[in-house]
Formats: C-alpha cells, sequence, structure tokens
C-alpha cells in the first residue's frame, strides 16, 4: 500500500465504524433493507412534522382564548351600556320625568336577564354582582324611587 493510501485511511477514522454496517446492510435481505431505510428517513421527517405542528397548535390554542376573551368584553360592553343607560333614565327620573319609571323597570329587567344568562366566572359575572348590590342599595335607600 502506497503511503499517500495509508495517510487517507487514518485521516478518515470514520471509516471503521461504517464498515460492519456496510457489510451486515448487504447482507440482508430486500425487505429488511427496505424497512429500515424507510425508519431511516421517515423519523426525522416525523420529528420535523411534529416541530412545525406544536407552534400551529399552540397558535390555534392563543386565538381561541383570545376570541372567547373578545366574546366576554363584548358580552361586558352591552351590560355596561344597559347600566349606563339606566342611570342616565334614574338621573331624568329624578329630575321630575316621571314618564321615566316605566322604562326603569323595563331595563332593570333586561339588565337582570342578562345577568342570569351569564356563565360562572369572569368579568362579567362580577358586574353582575356589583349591579345587584348597586339595587339593593337603591331599593333599601331610595323608596318610592321605580
Amino acid at each position: 500500500m502506497s503511503p499517500r493510501h495509508r495517510s487517507a485511511r487514518a485521516a478518515a477514522p470514520s471509516g471503521w465504524l461504517l464498515r460492519p454496517v456496510v457489510g451486515l446492510f448487504g447482507r440482508l435481505p430486500f425487505r429488511w433493507k427496505f424497512a429500515l431505510l424507510l425508519a431511516a428517513f421517515a423519523l426525522p421527517l416525523l420529528l420535523l412534522g411534529a416541530a412545525a405542528h406544536l407552534p400551529l397548535q399552540r397558535a390555534a390554542a392563543g386565538a381561541a382564548a383570545r376570541a372567547a376573551g373578545l366574546e366576554e368584553l363584548e358580552a361586558v360592553r352591552a351590560l355596561a351600556a344597559g347600566v349606563a343607560r339606566h342611570r342616565g333614565l334614574m338621573n331624568g327620573y329624578l329630575h321630575g320625568e316621571e314618564g321615566f319609571a316605566g322604562r326603569i323597570r323595563a331595563e332593570r329587567r333586561a339588565l337582570a336577564r342578562r345577568c342570569r344568562e351569564t356563565p360562572p366566572g369572569g368579568a362579567l359575572e362580577a358586574l353582575c354582582r356589583r349591579w345587584r348590590a348597586l339595587l339593593e342599595g337603591v331599593g333599601r335607600e331610595g323608596r318610592g324611587l321605580p
């Protein structure tokens, strides 16, 4: 063997690792070769697919949570608008507009219905609790109010 070949063999120490694998692979039947190659290529593809799928799943869960939050904010906004209308009607009634009594009762019924339909937990339930406490306070102190 020439010195040049010996130095090439010494420079590539991985040959001693691959030689038994290549020899074993040469003796395997075709089905086993095909199955091993398929597994060797499918495993990295599966890992890459999982690595790509996890961030997408996390993003979808975040988008669903944001959508649920927006729905709750919309419900809070509607309830807060009803409370503001009720306050305006009460101010009008307290300043002498007797015709507001029926509208005040209707607004209270609508707000009570919205509060009954709210799911437990969240900002909407807290707002409904404050609304009920306000009505109880008005009921105790404001005799004769609608």
